[in-house]
């Protein structure tokens, strides 16, 4: 798996994710480090995917505005 740049937002506790083409899938299931914004490291499944975007959800609540950064690995586990 490749590690991955991404940009991301935050309001409440979901988080949508701007991964331009990243080829995941509802319920794969990524490791995100967020290098920016204070979103929470960790394990999170892949929801309400687009071509460009997708969303988690953090356990903390909070806003975090467009633009923060991250950087994840997926495991695509589903179809």
């Amino acid at each position: 798996d490749t590690t991955v740049a991404a940009t991301y937002a935050r309001s409440g506790t979901t988080i949508t994710i701007t991964s331009n083409g990243h080829g995941l899938n509802n319920d794969d299931t990524i490791i995100a480090d967020f290098t920016s914004g204070g979103a929470t490291n960790g394990w999170y499944t892949v929801a309400n995917k687009t071509t460009n975007t997708f969303e988690v959800t953090d356990t903390a609540s909070g806003t975090i505005s467009a633009g923060a950064t991250l950087r994840y690995m997926g495991r695509m586990c589903s179809s």
